[in-house]
């Protein structure tokens, strides 16, 4: 249980380094400038959480992404029951959005691709990695002027709720 918890306070402690890193980045250089970051539950799909970039223009977002995927989450995971291997999986995505109307609320549909790594040691060893054929989906976004709300349905997988915030 100490193992778990030593893991997992690394964990929280990278992602909030990257948190912190990120934050600086679209205000500090010039090619960054229209870009927002977020923290999104599923975002990318099948991830746990993920970490993402987004370019929005009028009607058209980009958006580009990397994330964690906890032992519990299956299309990746490389898991096995014995507690003394470790296992470390990641998803990635590319995806594009199309938003409707104006205003704070923006309903939208998007569309994209995904892709997840697995590895694992100890005394159960192996790899996997997985490309998907793309995923489709729905939501929409609630933006402000600082930060923006999403949440958003996708075929990724056996389908999955997303949603998170973007600064």
């Amino acid at each position: 249980m100490i193992i778990l918890t030593k893991i997992k306070a690394k964990q929280v402690l990278v992602i909030f380094s990257l948190l912190v890193v990120f934050t600086s980045l679209p205000n500090s250089f010039a090619f960054a400038r229209g870009w927002s970051w977020g923290v999104g539950y599923h975002n990318p799909p099948n991830a746990t959480i993920g970490l993402n970039f987004m370019h929005l223009w009028n009607q058209w977002a980009f958006e580009f992404g990397l994330g964690y995927i906890n032992s519990t989450e299956k299309e990746f995971s490389n898991s096995s029951s014995n507690s003394n291997d470790v296992n470390l999986s990641v998803a990635g995505d590319l995806n594009l959005k199309y938003l409707f109307g104006s205003g704070r609320f923006r309903p939208y549909v998007q569309g994209g691709t995904y892709a997840g790594v697995a590895a694992q040691t100890g005394n159960s060893s192996g790899a996997n990695a997985s490309l998907s054929s793309g995923f489709a989906g729905a939501g929409f976004f609630i933006l402000g002027s600082s930060f923006d709300f999403y949440i958003s349905y996708v075929t990724a997988g056996n389908g999955s709720l997303q949603l998170g915030f973007n600064f």
